[in-house]
């Protein structure tokens, strides 16, 4: 196990990475960290992404299994890069000083199966995940708020969203390959070599690339924002950061501390996790024009106390600020609660600062949005300080890993571009699901009273709000019986920006949930036992 000092040595050995949202535990002889109590996992036996890959370039390669046994063969030479080996690479970085990765030679890898995927490889025994082992994603697809038409290789036919189709082998996808590097090349390099390894193995259904915007942009989503800066810590396993959230580890590698269902997980199921893959495409022209449209109307939801009454804003300083109240945080990646006006650069590149704060003003005891607006996206998906309502404990086990890269070109191409989004977790109803549903999709969420408020959806990653149903008889108990069908809304508590009514610039184009097996559960598969 590690020791007491050695969270300010691992921030010391990994200062290059000053935007790079969990840094690795490190021992004060650079070991990786290890432990033989069973409380941690061997980072040996855990493919990688969950430490996330260094990358400037991924590529998923998306695949169904032609033939079983040649498939294992070609399995048992497919070398994953292990979550150790993800250390080893980021401290080799810092001490050949290349902070921004570009001069690594180094090609990441590792490989996930859909249910159906693994039921065909032999591994049929329930995985203890509810959800995996019964939907896949395109069943879910209306639960999850999507409503634009999916792409066509994760439009599965014959989807039921009441029964699941995880198991009906017909047009699923079987798995996706993920290869990342720091460069093109070596992307290439290693799509061309796990092609030609699985060979005849494999129909590729699809292979979607990202890649990390250019220059300064680097590390920001195509609206502009910093992305990745709220990730939660593992305990014992990762550097915390102040404020940073520490979850148990089993939250998101399977059969650990904090995993749900820990005792009903298989044997091959230790040391695993579920990866959740969405490709969300951006409307950027459009919400850059949404911000400077309501940036104008800055006095409507800036507490009058945070600026005087002669206080002027620019255009782009209201516009930014408007773009702030939808995201929780500036473009830079300084929060609201912290910069509730003014965009703070010097603050959001502070690892010690960007994530210190909870939502709470000094003299309001209860939640407020006077700061941040309840709606913002960071406070949607990564409540804070909800009790008595939440439970700490509760809110932890929601988290989830992000690792996800952008996708096409920079305007102003005419091209479609957006995010392809990845996490992970033990759980899918626990993490990504109840992230989506039960926080951004719910307008009663947060919780910010003992009677339910309702606020709203996320105003990021969400859609209009769903109309209510509603079917009234009427009598007087003489007369005919009316009938009155239509719909009802109800109006929201808060007036927060932005906007009345809000806009949304995020369309889904569908997605899958793997599983991500152990090492060793990879040789199981492939017979390299």
């Amino acid at each position: 196990m590690v020791e007491l000092g050695d969270h300010e040595f691992s921030r010391k050995v990994f200062a290059p990475f000053h935007r790079r949202a969990i840094i690795p535990l490190i021992t004060a002889n650079e070991d990786v960290p290890t432990d033989t109590s069973g409380n941690l996992p061997n980072l040996h036996n855990v493919q990688g992404d969950v430490f996330q890959f260094p990358k400037k370039v991924e590529a998923f390669i998306f695949f169904r299994i032609n033939d079983v046994s040649d498939f294992k063969k070609a399995l048992s030479s497919f070398v994953p890069t292990t979550a150790a080996e993800v250390v080893e690479h980021l401290k080799a970085i810092c001490k050949e000083k290349l902070g921004n990765n570009q001069k690594l030679p180094i090609i990441f890898q590792q490989i996930a199966f859909t249910r159906a995927g693994l039921n065909l490889l032999g591994l049929t025994e329930k995985t203890g995940d509810g959800r995996f082992d019964v939907f896949c994603m395109r069943d879910n697809k209306t639960m999850l708020g999507d409503r634009m038409q999916w792409d066509k290789v994760f439009d599965k036919p014959g989807f039921d969203p009441i029964h699941g189709t995880a198991n009906v082998d017909r047009g699923a996808l079987h798995g996706v390959v993920v290869i990342a590097a720091c460069d093109p090349e070596k992307v290439q390099e290693g799509v061309k070599a796990a092609s030609e390894l699985f060979s005849e193995t494999i129909d590729i259904r699809e292979v979607i690339e990202g890649k990390t915007r250019p220059g300064e942009m680097d590390g920001h989503e195509h609206f502009g924002y910093m992305d990745g800066i709220s990730q939660p810590a593992m305990r014992g396993l990762i550097c915390p950061c102040p404020g940073q959230t520490e979850v148990d580890v089993g939250v998101l590698i399977t059969g650990y501390e904090g995993d749900p269902v820990r005792e009903n997980r298989p044997t091959w199921g230790k040391d695993g996790t579920f990866m959740v893959f969405k490709k969300l495409e951006q409307d950027v022209p459009g919400f850059n024009e949404y911000k400077l449209k309501n940036g104008p109307r800055w006095r409507e939801f800036v507490p009058p106390v945070l600026v005087e009454p002669s206080q002027t804003l620019t255009d782009e300083e209201s516009s930014e600020l408007f773009g702030a109240r939808l995201f929780g945080r500036f473009q830079s990646g300084a929060p609201l609660p912290l910069c509730p006006v003014f965009d703070d650069p010097e603050l959001a590149k502070d690892k010690n600062r960007n994530n210190n704060f909870d939502y709470s003003i000094t003299g309001i005891p209860e939640p407020t949005d006077k700061f941040c607006p309840f709606t913002a996206h960071m406070r949607k998906v990564n409540p804070r300080n909800l009790g008595p309502y939440l439970d700490k404990k509760f809110i932890e086990s929601s988290s989830i890993l992000r690792t996800g890269i952008p996708f096409g070109d920079e305007l102003p191409a005419q091209t479609p571009r957006g995010l392809l989004f990845v996490c992970y977790q033990s759980n899918l109803d626990s993490g990504f699901v109840r992230q989506t549903v039960g926080f951004a999709n719910n307008v009663y969420f947060p919780p910010t009273s003992l009677v339910p408020q309702r606020h709203r959806q996320d105003s990021i990653i969400s859609g209009p709000d769903e109309p209510y149903s509603v079917f009234l008889k009427l009598s007087n108990g003489e007369g005919p019986t009316i009938a009155i069908e239509g719909q009802a809304t109800t109006q929201p508590s808060t007036t927060n920006a932005p906007g009345v009514p809000p806009q949304f610039f995020i369309t889904s184009r569908g997605g899958e949930y793997f599983f991500v097996p152990s090492v060793s559960t990879l040789n199981v598969i492939s017979g390299n036992t």
